[in-house]
């Protein structure tokens, strides 16, 4: 036997559209650039002579979980003598350049001797790091941090003609000090002024300049 429905006999069903259906199954990525430039490095009262560098990491935390946003490209001023200081000892390279450390989501900048109370150091650069937060149908809403992390090694110091002593290729960097600040509402684009102040220990500033937009939307 074969049975045959009725025309036009249907339960009743309020139609949803294809609209409705890609909203439910669809949702969206986008790419958080965030610019991180370092303009200076002022020494007021570090208690020890030594090398120093500073390392940037930029991150958000939501319920419990650390996304770090990844470092991809370096920024350097153009001006010229950007590694410069008033007292004459930053001449030049001090032997251990700016870089990224992939396994940490890290911008580490060059290398600077700080020898006298109240020295001043042009840095003049920076790094590009991109992080990917949920878009559509939630916006992510959430801060982002920048964690700035100042390290010493001691065992190098600039002599009085600027030269490095002490200085080897295996220079034993140690964390000193950390500084963190929280960005507001980085989905609306921001471009803050920071000033990286670290604790009474290691009183020294650097000026930061955080630029925060987004970029292309992705399939997740």
């Amino acid at each position: 036997f074969f049975f045959q429905a009725e025309d036009g006999i249907r339960d009743a069903q309020e139609s949803r559209g294809l609209g409705d259906v890609y909203k439910r199954q669809m949702s969206f990525k986008a790419l958080l650039d965030i610019a991180i430039f370092l303009e200076s490095f002022k020494n007021i009262d570090l208690f020890q002579q030594g090398l120093y560098q500073l390392g940037i990491r930029v991150y958000q935390e939501q319920n419990g979980k650390v996304t770090n946003a990844q470092p991809y490209s370096l920024v350097q001023s153009a001006k010229e003598d950007s590694q410069s200081s008033k007292f004459g000892v930053q001449k030049g390279s001090q032997g251990t350049p700016s870089h990224i450390v992939e396994e940490s989501a890290m911008f580490v900048t060059r290398a600077f001797f700080i020898k006298y109370s109240e020295e001043e150091v042009d840095i003049d650069e920076g790094c590009l790091f991109r992080l990917e937060v949920d878009a559509y149908p939630t916006q992510n809403g959430q801060d982002i941090t920048m964690e700035c992390i100042l390290y010493h090694d001691s065992a190098a110091y600039p002599t009085s003609m600027g030269s490095m002593k002490g200085y080897t290729s295996q220079t034993n960097f140690e964390k000193a000090s950390v500084f963190r600040a929280n960005i507001k509402k980085p989905e609306f684009g921001v471009h803050e002024y920071v000033p990286i102040q670290f604790d009474e220990e290691h009183f020294c500033v650097t000026q930061a300049h955080v630029p925060v937009s987004y970029t292309h939307l992705t399939l997740p």
